[in-house]
């Protein structure tokens, strides 16, 4: 595998120029002009907090427990109270107090319509994997008589693992790197989902899935080329929208980090590199190669670096990339050459594009809820015997992997 380490002085890289064409020829690809048309600007794969949470969707069972059980929205009310879109209500029957309801709430809402406990879902993640919202699940059990003063209590786990990159440049005096896009190749994008059947607000661990996903595939992103990210000293994220890759947890092996295969698991940034021409002071472009006589084109290739471990729901895991740190160098030559002309959202932001990736999108709100027992606003309780359903939220907290090699030097 052809490393890009670029340490020769100037004088000796422009007297061997005709060395470094060979030498870079031997994958041609990579020296191509590369051109693209950047990405609009917007937040993706965020990662979901109690803060930004707006609503889920809910499924109760408990014939005896419920007055029916139900499928509905679950909207935030503002004052930490979260409640459904249309009104349900507790069994009023006496005696059904202490009977057991279930309750398994997913997010986004649109992840399913229907539910029965002992059926998974086929779930398959976007192919950029910045464009993939985040899952979660909760469950837990209740009762009228101890949850429904205060509300039945639902805490959401995560099912999917964040990815977030970042990089450095630890010889700024002699060396510039310009980044432009982040690859993470071959990930497994297709899985079977379970939800909870034990309360997720307790200490039973929850599973959402089971075994190794399948179906690997390369998530790229971009940004503009005029915002490319210049590397400092000091790491910086360069995921250009302050989002990260949501992907589903699996595990993954890079066989000899020093001559990556195609079926390796890889980082890969799309970058510019310039040495400084020690007479003049000016900076020279060395990678991707520009024949002597010829323009500057402005184009980028990639350069990698292998990644081995395994990513876990509900953990953020976070890449730095350390261009020229010690006797390291830029990495190597992509061995799976991703032409970043082939843009995969060619018109972003147009719903009626059927190359825009879809985000799963909440059924429509119900701005005026309805009582359904009660259709007459002139009298609002009828029945002061029926107790409303509603619930207390809280969100898992991310947690930062510290299990793994992170901070990888760009050999």
């Amino acid at each position: 595998m052809k490393k890009l380490m670029f340490l020769l002085p100037v004088a000796a890289l422009m007297a061997a120029s005709c060395s470094n064409e060979e030498k870079l020829e031997s994958r041609n690809a990579q020296q191509q002009a590369v051109s693209f048309r950047p990405l609009v600007d917007r937040t993706r794969g965020e990662a979901v907090t109690l803060s930004n949470l707006q609503q889920f969707r809910i499924f109760a069972k408990g014939t005896e427990a419920l007055e029916s059980e139900f499928t509905d929205i679950v909207t935030d009310g503002g004052d930490g109270t979260w409640s459904t879109q249309n009104v349900h209500y507790w069994n009023s029957t006496a005696g059904n107090e202490t009977k057991e309801a279930q309750f398994t709430a997913v997010y986004p809402a649109s992840l399913m319509t229907a539910f029965a406990a002992t059926t998974p879902l086929d779930f398959s993640s976007l192919a950029n994997g910045r464009d993939q919202v985040d899952v979660m699940a909760a469950f837990n059990t209740a009762t009228k008589a101890t949850d429904a003063d205060n509300g039945v209590a639902l805490k959401f786990k995560h099912a999917l693992s964040q990815i977030v990159v970042r990089a450095s440049n630890k010889n700024t005096d002699q060396r510039k790197v310009e980044i432009v896009g982040v690859k993470i190749a071959n990930v497994k994008t297709k899985h079977t989902l379970y939800l909870p059947v034990a309360p997720t607000n307790g200490t039973a661990a929850y599973t959402p899935f089971s075994g190794e996903p399948t179906t690997p595939i390369d998530m790229i992103i971009k940004g503009k080329a005029a915002d490319a990210v210049t590397l400092t000293s000091t790491a910086q994220d360069i995921m250009f929208d302050g989002g990260g890759f949501m992907v589903i947890p699996q595990t993954f092996t890079t066989a000899d980090a020093g001559n990556l295969q195609s079926s390796d698991t890889y980082i890969s940034v799309l970058c510019r590199i310039y040495v400084k021409n020690e007479t003049t002071g000016a900076w020279q472009l060395v990678y991707p190669y520009v024949a002597e006589g010829t323009t500057d084109n402005g184009s980028f290739a990639f350069t990698s670096v292998g990644i081995s471990g395994a990513w876990e729901p509900g953990k953020k895991y976070t890449y730095t990339l350390n261009f020229y740190q010690g006797t390291g160098g830029s990495g190597t030559v992509d061995p799976d050459y991703t032409d970043p002309t082939d843009d995969p959202d060619p018109d972003p932001g147009n719903p009626n594009d059927p190359s825009e990736p879809k985000q799963p999108t909440p059924d429509p709100e119900n701005p005026t809820p309805t009582d359904p027992t009660n259709p007459d606003p002139t009298n609002p309780d009828p029945n002061p015997t029926k107790v409303p359903i509603f619930f207390t939220v809280t969100v898992d907290d991310w947690t930062d992997a510290t299990d793994g090699d992170f901070n990888k030097v760009m050999d």
